[in-house]
């Protein structure tokens, strides 16, 4: 049996939090992509494997505490948000 579609309305948010400057995201992504099509070594699979990590989720603990600030930010805001559209 199928769900049938409930009547409440949806709202989506998304947010990005910047890490790196676009170039050095662009290699990372170049390498994984190479790496996926024409394989490497361990060794190469493992530092591709560590840098494209890094540019999507960097390790600084004061880059990840400020983008969960913010991002606690904007959930408050949608929630807020939810709460006075009618």
């Amino acid at each position: 049996m199928r769900a049938q579609p409930s009547s409440a309305a949806a709202r989506f948010v998304t947010a990005e939090f910047g890490t790196y400057h676009v170039l050095r995201v662009l290699a990372a992504l170049r390498a994984e992509n190479r790496l996926h099509f024409h394989g490497g070594s361990s060794v190469e699979r493992r530092r591709v494997g560590r840098e494209f990590l890094e540019c999507f989720c960097p390790m600084a603990s004061d880059w990840r505490a400020k983008t969960l600030g913010r991002a606690m930010q904007v959930i408050g805001q949608a929630i807020e948000g939810a709460r006075t559209d009618p």
